[in-house]
């Protein structure tokens, strides 16, 4: 999948969530081709499209930097969450069910600011969000040739910021419902092929990793 295939994903599955969701401003905007945030945003709409079968998904939107006017905004790079875009998630009886954020710091055990790429937080949780408050989280990496392997480096800097973390376990209410198996449980994703970490490892750290994402996902173990 080149770069220019990577945009028109990004913008098909925002079409199919303006209609599986209440969007409540413009649609998603993607401004550059180059840059590995179109596939981590490619991974959070798909996330938030394998939510959406099941909750009723509100966007949540953000006064723009410039013009104030309240738009659907998405970080490029870590960010503190009031200052972004998130999905509300509610249940049956509208209530909040989860919260599906973008790259966001989220604070770990000993008081450091991390941000995974996706980040499934507990309904209402607080504007600086700490590893308390989160449920499961994904990293998204981007590789220009597909045939390359994940890098098992990315595999293990990953289990330390899930570890550090908290090793959040996404909860029943979440991985019996959702409707993608790349967002089961915590984990990778890339559209490359898959590292050469054994199946062993990743069911000791209790991570996943999901390989030739979006065209043909394979996830592991």
């Amino acid at each position: 999948m080149n770069d220019r295939d990577l945009v028109r994903r990004v913008r098909q599955l925002g079409a199919a969530l303006h209609r599986a969701a209440r969007w409540q401003g413009p649609s998603i905007e993607v401004d550059s081709a180059k840059d590995d945030f179109v596939y981590e945003l490619l991974c959070y709409v798909s996330a938030a499209l394998g939510a959406a079968g099941h909750f009723r998904v509100t966007l949540i939107l953000r006064p723009h930097p410039t013009s104030k006017k309240l738009v659907p905004l998405f970080p490029k790079k870590p960010g503190c969450k009031k200052n972004f875009s998130l999905l509300l998630l509610k249940g049956s009886v509208d209530q909040i069910e989860f919260e599906l954020c973008p790259g966001i710091f989220v604070e770990d055990r000993h008081g450091k600011r991390r941000a995974p790429d996706i980040n499934l937080l507990c309904a209402n949780a607080a504007e600086d969000p700490s590893h308390l408050h989160l449920c499961a989280m994904w990293d998204a990496k981007y590789v220009q040739d597909e045939t390359q392997r994940l890098a098992d480096t990315a595999v293990s800097d990953f289990v330390v910021t899930f570890e550090e973390l908290g090793s959040p376990a996404a909860p029943p209410n979440w991985a019996n419902v959702i409707g993608i198996k790349a967002f089961f449980a915590s984990g990778l994703i890339t559209n490359g092929r898959a590292s050469t970490e054994r199946l062993a490892m990743l069911k000791q750290r209790n991570v996943t990793e999901t390989s030739s994402f979006p065209k043909s996902p394979s996830t592991r173990p």
